[in-house]
């Protein structure tokens, strides 16, 4: 299990990318948060559940003899992440959490490759001011980032995952 000492911060929610932004108080945080995070990783802690998701992945690539492997390989990596920071365990790789998270990176990807928007090419084009079609792209991306993950961390702190000693759950209290 993950044991962290409880402390409260504040991530402003409009600078959640804090990695793009210019260094500050929500910068700051946001860095002790995540060194926080991380420090369970180098100490261990998360290797009972990386370990379940390595026999598991064994388990169900012996059983379809390898022939989605791809699909397991994934599966893995999603559950393992899921587990450790929001208590959610994915073992089929068709958990509605799972396929949403999914569609999100694949969306995140999708909108910044540089052939996705003209803004991408020449980003001057973003000064021009009124309704633009990247922009409305771009809010609809962030309206569905924030309530996917805002379902996450409730279900962490108060839902099905409540009990267990989440990374959400070491930052939620």
């Amino acid at each position: 299990m993950i044991q962290c000492q409880p402390q409260r911060y504040h991530v402003d929610p409009d600078k959640a990318y804090w990695g793009t932004f210019e260094e500050g108080e929500t910068h700051a945080i946001a860095r002790k948060l995540t060194a926080g995070v991380m420090s369970d990783v180098r100490a261990g802690k998360t290797e009972p559940y990386q370990e379940f998701e390595a026999l598991l992945n064994i388990q169900k690539l012996l059983d379809d003899g390898g022939k989605n492997w791809f699909h397991h390989i994934e599966r893995v990596v999603a559950s393992a992440v899921l587990a450790v920071g929001f208590g959610i365990h994915c073992p089929t790789g068709e958990e509605p959490e799972l396929k949403a998270i999914s569609h999100a990176i694949a969306e995140l990807v999708e909108l910044t490759t540089p052939s996705a928007s003209i803004v991408n090419i020449f980003p001057l084009l973003d000064y021009i001011p009124g309704p633009m079609p990247w922009r409305a792209r771009a809010r609809a991306f962030r309206e569905n980032d924030k309530a996917i993950y805002t379902k996450l961390i409730n279900e962490a702190l108060t839902g099905r995952a409540s009990g267990m000693n989440t990374c959400v759950a070491c930052i939620g209290r």
